[in-house]
């Protein structure tokens, strides 16, 4: 039974990304109403105003995606091994 290496790589990607929300009022909101409103927020119309409440409304406006990053770990080959 002959053992055969097992190579293994571990990958990480990170990303960062920002939802952007309008909220339109009638009164003046507290800043918990809001965040209790936007994290309420439906995510699937984007662009589309919706009723909140009574005479509140939100608006999802998209996501902005930021830089990401990857990081790949492992024992790899060398370049010039692989054209062997």
């Amino acid at each position: 039974m002959s053992k055969e290496k097992i190579y293994t790589y571990t990958t990480r990607e990170t990303s960062e990304d920002t939802r952007t929300f309008t909220i339109k009022s009638d009164k003046k909101l507290t800043y918990e109403e809001v965040t209790d409103i936007y994290q309420d927020g439906d995510m699937d119309n984007e662009g589309k105003e919706e009723a909140y409440s009574k005479g509140i409304s939100i608006r999802f406006d998209g996501t902005e995606y930021g830089d990401s990053e990857s990081d790949i770990d492992g024992d790899f080959i060398e370049e010039e091994d692989n054209e062997k």
